[in-house]
């Protein structure tokens, strides 16, 4: 979630990230194309914060 708000400015709920980190962990094969869903913005003002704090380290 951090590298989505830091790179392109997106807050998405966590299980919208989920697609991302999958990709970003097990590389798709060249000439593919891959294509996450990332949705939603429901996420706790609290939490978010928190994985801002974490992330900003």
């Amino acid at each position: 979630m951090f590298l989505l708000m830091e790179r392109s400015k997106a807050v998405v709920e966590p299980a919208g990230a989920v697609a991302l980190a999958y990709i970003l962990k097990h590389k798709p094969e060249s000439g593919k194309n891959i294509v996450p869903i990332l949705c939603g913005g429901n996420i706790d003002m609290y939490l978010l914060g928190q994985i801002v704090k974490k992330g900003a380290f």
